[in-house]
Parts: C-alpha cells; sequence; structure tokens
C-alpha cells in the first residue's frame, strides 16, 4: 500500500512531493528497485484512466 501511495506522489507535478522523493533515499531505492511493482501499477494506472 505504501508503495501504491509514494508511486502516485511521484507522478505528481508539486515541486515540494518531487524534492521530498528525490532527497529521500528510501523513497528513491522503493521506486527505483522495484521495476515489476512499478510497471505493473502504471499499467493499471493508464488502462483504467483510459
Amino acid at each position: 500500500m505504501l508503495f501504491i501511495v509514494l508511486y502516485i506522489l511521484a507522478l505528481t507535478p508539486v515541486a515540494g512531493i518531487q524534492s521530498w522523493i528525490n532527497n529521500s533515499s528510501i523513497a528513491l531505492g522503493m521506486l527505483e528497485n522495484t521495476p515489476y511493482l512499478s510497471d505493473k501499477l502504471k499499467e493499471l494506472w493508464f488502462n483504467s484512466a483510459g
């Protein structure tokens, strides 16, 4: 659940949120080192939106 919230925040074009994620080694690690989850979430996000 935390990964999903973090991923959605990473997609948000708000400078403060982007800065927080870029300055957090834990957040960056979660987003960059989980390619399978990132791809599945991206697929679900764009398929349900379109």
